[in-house]
């Protein structure tokens, strides 16, 4: 009985006449005001900046002379092979004049000096050269 006099109230307060513009009336009129705003779909990241790369300017490789190694001697056959240069017994990994000796085959030698690569013949092998250099002649 209670919930049909419950309805009853609410039927009555909704579908009369007065109370629908009774309900708009007390209702607060809201004004648009946000017209000058920031739009929300406007892209937040700044636009790319084009970079210029200035024109490559062509680099002269400055000619690399080698040093001056005269291979006097050298043992290829061998667990650990040496040169001898001036005097003094080198292996491969060391320093002689300021060229880094990376490889010594039985055809000679192979150094690093300024980020080039030079060879330098065993003396059989020069010997060679310089003897068919003479029968050209």
């Amino acid at each position: 009985m209670k919930i049909g006099a419950a309805l009853l109230i609410i039927y009555f307060f909704m579908f009369t006449r007065g109370f629908i513009p009774f309900v708009q009336a007390a209702a607060p009129k809201t004004e648009y005001t946000a017209i000058n705003l920031r739009d929300p779909f406007e892209k937040q990241l700044p636009d790319e900046v084009r970079v210029v790369k200035p024109p490559e300017i062509p680099v002269v490789k400055e000619k690399v002379v080698p040093p001056a190694i005269i291979v006097e001697g050298l043992v290829a056959g061998g667990p650990v092979p040496q040169v001898i240069i001036g005097g003094k017994i080198f292996k491969a990994g060391d320093n002689v004049q300021e060229a880094f000796i990376t490889a010594i085959t039985k055809e000679g030698i192979e150094v690093v000096y300024k980020l080039e690569i030079f060879t330098y013949p065993a003396p059989s092998r020069a010997m060679v050269v310089k003897m068919e250099g003479e029968d050209d002649k």
